[in-house]
């Protein structure tokens, strides 16, 4: 079964790249992740950690999600193992594994790669309903209404 891991950007720049795995990066702007460089799979998000429109902060928008589905469906058949990490591993890493477990059917591990439980109820909402009506847009008939975002 496909699973999907979330955790910080300190314990995630402390892994290496298993066979099978992929990892998303979700950092602030001009803050990105040094991370292994053997990844195969890695996409990299730049936004802040906000629920809001609420300048001059970065949010998560419709071209970040877009950007993110459209490197999962072109790893999801590659790959077991996705791993996502944000700043702390609470917010915005954890809206984007509950999306994949949600739309792409990823076991939403419970407990994260070093052996610490998680959970997904402190996850950005804005990150989450923004992947949601995005990647049902994408996957809707021109015209059912969906279109209107």
């Amino acid at each position: 079964m496909k699973q999907v891991y979330f955790l910080s950007q300190w314990k995630a720049e402390k892994l290496e790249p298993e066979p099978g795995q992929a990892i998303i990066s979700v950092t602030c702007p001009g803050e990105p992740a040094s991370l292994n460089p053997n990844w195969t799979h890695i996409h990299r998000v730049f936004c802040h950690d906000i629920d809001m429109v609420s300048p001059p902060f970065i949010p998560f928008d419709k071209l970040m999600a877009k950007a993110l589905i459209g490197f999962v469906e072109a790893i999801k058949d590659q790959v077991e193992v996705i791993i996502v990490h944000c700043q702390a591993g609470i917010s915005r890493s954890a809206a984007i594994s509950q999306f994949l477990s949600d739309f792409y059917g990823f076991s939403l591990s419970k407990v994260s790669v070093n052996g610490h439980s998680q959970a997904t109820n402190l996850m950005n909402s804005l990150v989450y309903h923004t992947l949601k009506k995005t990647y049902t847009q994408l996957n809707s008939p021109p015209g059912d209404g969906s279109d209107i975002f």
